[in-house]
C-alpha cells in the first residue's frame, strides 16, 4: 500500500516537463558536445527541450510573418494601411504573449519608474 502513496507524492509528467529549464539542458548538451551528454539527457528533458523548440519556431514564424508584411507596407494603398496596422498589432501581441510564455517578462517602462519614484 505505500507503493501507491509515494506515486500519488510524485509530480505529474506535465509538471515535471515544466519544471525543467530546458536552455540549460540544452546549453548542457552542447558545452559537453559529446555522444554521452546527449544520451544522459532524460525524457523529461528531452521532451521540455521539444517543447521550447516548438514554441520558438512558433514565435520565429509570427515574427517573420510581421516583418514581412512590415516590409510591404511601402507598396499597400493608404486605404489599407489602416487594417495592416491593426494585423500588425495583433501579430505585436501574438509575439509579447509568446515571449511571456518563454519566460521573458517585460521591463517596466521609464515613466512608470519616475512616478513611482
Amino acid at each position: 500500500m505505500t507503493g501507491s502513496v509515494s506515486h500519488l507524492d510524485r509530480p505529474s509528467f506535465a509538471d515535471q516537463v515544466a519544471a525543467v529549464e530546458a536552455i540549460e539542458v540544452a546549453q548542457r548538451v552542447i558545452a559537453h558536445g559529446t555522444r554521452r551528454a546527449a544520451l544522459s539527457v532524460s525524457t523529461v528533458e528531452t521532451v521540455a527541450m521539444a517543447h521550447r523548440l516548438v514554441a520558438l519556431e512558433t514565435l520565429a514564424a509570427i515574427t517573420f510573418d510581421m516583418l514581412a508584411q512590415c516590409q510591404s507596407a511601402a507598396d499597400v494603398d493608404p486605404a489599407q494601411r489602416d487594417q495592416l496596422r491593426l494585423v500588425t498589432i495583433q501579430h505585436i501581441g501574438d509575439v509579447g504573449a509568446q515571449l511571456e510564455a518563454l519566460g521573458y517578462v517585460a521591463a517596466p517602462s521609464t515613466t512608470e519608474a519616475s512616478t513611482e519614484n
